[in-house]
């Protein structure tokens, strides 16, 4: 898909996803999850995979750097984890390279039979986690008694929204498979969403903290391995859910509207030489003098610039909503600690 677009359009293009992805990460940043540190939900993970997806391994590999490195900056009090840069960026560079092997598989993948079943191992690995280890104890505290069923119920009724919706969705993109053959289907990006989450954004972004604070930062890490995993991966139902259908749609929408291959063809009897690119359709104002083919062109191009017009005012709006948002927490966060503040006063 990323042949159809022009350098500058993936600069762009690129460079937008990386301020989208930035804010994103802020907002994340400033939710307070009380004692489940480590648990984070956003959609930052979606947009690294839908630039992968869409503009290549290169550019992915940019947005999802970005996407740590500049809050973590912005974040950090002297101690910035540069191994969770390298996380995100390799959650930009593997979803291409696993939509590069699920193409072979589009037939096995059109009943994800597979999928579904991971996702009943995930969902059994957190229910052995919950009773059969304490890694999640001190987080749950009092709570655990009603807490950790009241999160399996909630993981359940996620899993199965993503089943359902993901049924309906592969169906929609199963009837418009000659439209978008070349962008995988949505059973494709469920697997590629799974993969990615599990194993970058659970297993690698937990070695991440933990190895760092153990062997580079020169201090004990309080917490374990298994402890940082087990809250990352509670959070996945949700997380897959969201790439899922975000870049599902995303997609979908990036063919149809913004880069539908909108060149004109040569004319009939003649060769395009192999040394001058095809120029687009221009001749809009004598629409009596165009063929069919060349008309067609005209309305991709139309729908072309239209879908550009369309996405960055959706982005921008995404970025003032996010600002908002930050500015809200940040707001409530401030009132809370001078509350505190009030109260110590009050009992001096």
């Amino acid at each position: 898909m990323n042949k159809s677009l022009s350098p500058t359009q993936k600069i762009t293009f690129s460079a937008m996803l990386i301020a989208l992805a930035v804010l994103s990460t802020f907002v994340a940043k400033t939710i307070n999850m009380g004692s489940f540190y480590y648990l984070r939900f956003s959609l930052t993970p979606a947009l690294i995979i839908y630039t992968s997806l869409t503009l290549g391994p290169f550019y992915g590999a940019i947005v999802g750097a970005s996407a740590d490195l500049i809050p973590a900056f912005t974040y950090s009090q002297g101690e910035y984890n540069f191994l969770i840069t390298i996380v995100y960026l390799i959650l930009g560079i593997l979803p291409w390279l696993l939509e590069k092997g699920t193409r072979h598989f589009r037939t096995f993948l059109k009943k994800p039979y597979a999928f579904y079943g991971v996702l009943a191992g995930i969902f059994g690995i957190i229910v052995a986690i919950f009773y059969g280890t304490n890694w999640l104890d001190t987080s749950f505290g009092q709570a655990a008694y009603w807490g950790k069923p009241t999160i399996l119920a909630i993981v359940f009724a996620l899993d199965v929204g993503l089943c359902v919706g993901l049924y309906y969705t592969n169906k929609y993109y199963q009837k418009r498979i000659l439209e978008h053959p070349d962008i995988p289907s949505p059973n494709e990006i469920a697997t590629i969403a799974l993969v990615s989450e599990v194993v970058v954004m659970d297993l690698l972004k937990a070695l991440a903290f933990w190895a760092f604070y153990n062997w580079i930062a020169n201090s004990k890490f309080p917490l374990s391995y298994g402890f940082v995993f087990s809250m990352l991966l509670m959070g996945s139902p949700l997380d897959v859910l969201i790439i899922t259908f975000a870049d599902s749609w995303l997609l979908i929408y990036t063919k149809r509207f913004i880069s539908p291959g909108a060149y004109a063809k040569p004319a009939s009897g003649t060769k395009a030489s192999s040394d001058e690119p095809l120029v687009m359709v221009d001749n809009e104002n004598h629409p009596e003098n165009l063929s069919e083919e060349e008309k067609e062109e005209i309305r991709k191009e139309k729908k072309a610039r239209t879908g550009w017009i369309v996405f960055f005012t959706v982005a921008v709006l995404l970025m003032i909503i996010c600002l908002i948002v930050i500015k809200v927490v940040q707001g409530q966060a401030t009132n809370s600690s001078s509350a505190k503040l009030l109260v110590q006063i009050l009992h001096l």
